[in-house]
């Protein structure tokens, strides 16, 4: 066991769940281990729970300088972290008490021994690539996202979307919405509407229309060295587009800029952490009797 002591922050959002009494046995093992900061937000729901020679924090604004930012939930929490870390490098071990949980490796029943890997340093550290977002309207203080950024109808009326790659006309989707996703979102919201599964390491965007209404628009895969444009029209005057789990509204005639991020997300992975398993474990991949 290493014998400095490493600095870790935790994240979780406010639970209420079956496994918190695990929870709050891992949290005292971080606590004797290490120089502990949880986010405050999250310790309030762990009523019974409080750390002697720990820290609080509210959010990005007071994020604490760690080693390691321990993720504690599903998919979504791990998303809320890639707010939190932005472009300081600061790894993030995602720990899954959600139902997939296909980012999130470790599970609770685990975590013993990848948190004695993890002070061994038997790790690895992988980085994901990120999809900036530029807009003439307002947005967020991050403008990067990790699974993808999507451009959606904001009721009823479908939206038309005019699609630019490197300054070339591509086409006009007439649709509910187009997601650009990155390799890491291939397995989210573009795999539920049809897109290709990619591998992390993989260096592309998918483009893939959700609920065309020209038929012959198909998911698309590009270099992500690519620009693109999406010109935006509406009749209601307005359409929604996020990044990850981050909501906006734009206007009617908005263009949105999308290109590779300068920034990468850098995930903690462990021995018995991989796509291929991932794939077999989490989305059943290849399950047949015959086999």
């Amino acid at each position: 066991m290493m014998e400095d002591r490493i600095r870790i922050a935790v994240y979780g959002r406010p639970l209420s769940s079956p496994r918190i009494s695990d929870i709050l046995q891992f949290l005292s093992k971080l606590n004797t281990i290490s120089t502990l900061y949880i986010s405050k937000d999250f310790l309030d729901s762990l009523s019974s729970f409080t750390i002697a020679h720990g820290h609080t924090y509210l959010g990005a604004d007071d994020f604490p300088e760690v080693d390691v930012l321990v993720s504690i939930g599903g998919d979504g929490t791990l998303l809320d972290c890639v707010s939190l870390v932005r472009d300081t490098n600061i790894p993030i071990w995602g720990i899954n008490i959600g139902r997939l949980g296909f980012l999130t490796y470790t599970s609770l029943d685990d975590v013993d021994d990848a948190l004695e890997a993890l002070l061994n340093k038997e790790y690895v550290i992988e980085s994901r690539s990120m999809i900036e977002v530029e807009t003439g309207s307002s947005r967020p203080s991050f403008p990067s996202a990790l699974n993808e950024v999507t451009v959606q109808k904001q009721d009823a009326s479908m939206i038309t979307v005019h699609a630019y790659i490197d300054e070339e006309f591509l086409g006009t989707y007439w649709a509910d919405g187009v997601i650009v996703a990155t390799p890491t979102g291939s397995t989210a919201y573009s795999m539920s509407i049809g897109g290709p599964i990619v591998d992390p390491n993989s260096n592309v965007f998918v483009v893939s229309p959700i609920a065309p209404h020209n038929l012959n628009m198909r998911p698309l895969v590009l270099p992500d060295t690519s620009k693109l444009r999406l010109e935006v029209e509406s009749r209601t005057g307005y359409a929604i587009w996020s990044m990850d789990n981050h909501r906006f509204v734009v206007p009617s005639g908005a263009s949105l800029h999308l290109k590779k991020s300068e920034t990468c997300i850098k995930f903690i992975k462990f021995r018995g952490g991989n796509f291929c398993i991932n794939l077999r474990n989490k989305l059943l991949w290849g399950l047949d009797k015959r086999n």
